[in-house]
């Protein structure tokens, strides 16, 4: 039983770490595919800041980025510069990007993390609530490298885990019950079986302690009537 609680408890938290890091990976898959979908629409006059450029890109992201789970898209230059968002109040702005940032436009890739609201390059995101920061790189028409980030709202992400969870408890808990209903007969029987040679041998200890005490009623007997009898009569002579 212990066992089978520690087996339950340990295969739970195993299980949402499984499914969290499943609904992260859909996160990065869909970074992915958002990229390359905006990456269409780019122009080499995003670079500059020309108004038919970002129109270009806002139309995309409006009709095929925005969501009810993502809020925010914002597309960045190599030297951290914004030169796009969804709220145009932050294009840009220059904030400088962070070593992991530098690194995925040099290799390419994908990366999610929790966002850290607290940076300046946030302030206007902060009214959203908690959210997952997911980014990856794109290229302008002539190759220069950008970075595509998108903030999900952190409860779409534990949302997706809680929902791979549902799908797959129910057959690891049936897979457990079932062991359970396989060995339960068979621990029964184990059990009972100890319990009748506990018995047994319980028996046995009574029988050789009752079997001990005649013999010394015996032997105490027979010097009663024997051997201290006829010392008695010598003594007596």
């Amino acid at each position: 039983a212990a066992a089978i609680v520690v087996v339950l408890i340990g295969g739970y938290f195993a299980l949402r770490a499984v499914a969290t890091d499943e609904a992260k990976r859909e996160t990065r898959t869909r970074v992915q595919e958002s990229g390359q979908l905006v990456e269409g629409s780019i122009s080499q006059g995003l670079l500059t800041g020309e108004p038919a450029a970002i129109a270009a890109v806002d139309d995309v992201v409006a009709a095929r980025v925005l969501s009810s789970s993502i809020v925010r898209v914002k597309i960045w230059s190599s030297d951290g510069r914004v030169l796009y968002s969804d709220d145009a109040a932050e294009i840009g702005g220059h904030f400088g990007l962070d070593g992991a940032q530098q690194q995925l436009l040099r290799d390419g890739g994908a990366k999610v993390e929790v966002s850290s609201l607290d940076r300046p390059e946030n302030t206007l995101d902060r009214a959203q609530g908690k959210l997952i920061e997911a980014y990856t790189r794109i290229r302008t028409p002539s190759g220069a490298p950008l970075l595509f980030e998108v903030y999900q709202r952190f409860g779409s992400v534990t949302a997706s885990a809680r929902r791979l969870l549902r799908a797959l408890a129910p057959p690891i808990l049936g897979a457990i019950a079932l062991i359970v209903l396989v060995q339960a007969p068979l621990a029964w029987s184990l059990t009972r079986r100890l319990q009748r040679g506990y018995e047994e041998r319980e028996a046995l200890l009574a029988n050789a302690i009752a079997a001990s005490n005649r013999e010394r009623r015996r032997i105490a007997s027979y010097l009663h009537d024997g051997s201290v009898q006829e010392i008695a009569g010598v003594a007596f002579a």
